[in-house]
C-alpha cells in the first residue's frame, strides 16, 4: 500500500538524527541527576502518530495484516532496538503497537515476516 510506504519512509532510521532541544526552566542550583532525565531522549510526536496510524491501517483485516504487518512491525522493532535513544513514552507506545500486531497476526493465523 503506497500510503503505508510513504508514511514509513518519513521515519528516521537513526534516532540520533532527531534533534530536539529542551530548555530547562529550573534554576542553576538544580542537581545533575535532575537534568539527565531530560537530556538525550528523542521524542517526536509526529513519529508516534505515524507509527500509530500505520498500525491501525495494518490491523484492518487479515489481508492488511498479511500485506502490511511485516513492514509496520519492522518499523516498530527499529524503535525497540534503539529504545535507549528514545523517550520512554515512544518506547511504550511502540511496544503496545507491536504487541497488538503480533496478537492480530496470531488470531488471524497470519504470521508477520
Amino acid at each position: 500500500m503506497p500510503l503505508i510506504e510513504a508514511l514509513l519512509s518519513k521515519l528516521p532510521d537513526d534516532p540520533s538524527s532527531i534533534v530536539i532541544t529542551v530548555k530547562s526552566d529550573t534554576s542553576p542550583q538544580s542537581s545533575q541527576s535532575e537534568l539527565k532525565t531530560f537530556t538525550g531522549l528523542a521524542y517526536d510526536p509526529s513519529m508516534v502518530y505515524i507509527l500509530e496510524l500505520c498500525t491501525v491501517l495494518a490491523l484492518r483485516d487479515s489481508e492488511t495484516i498479511n500485506a502490511l504487518g511485516g513492514q509496520v512491525a519492522e518499523a516498530l522493532q527499529n524503535v525497540m532496538r534503539n529504545a535507549s535513544n528514545y523517550h520512554h513514552i515512544m518506547v511504550a507506545r511502540s511496544m503496545y503497537y507491536i504487541l497488538h500486531l503480533l496478537h492480530a497476526s496470531y488470531v488471524s493465523n497470519t504470521f508477520l515476516t
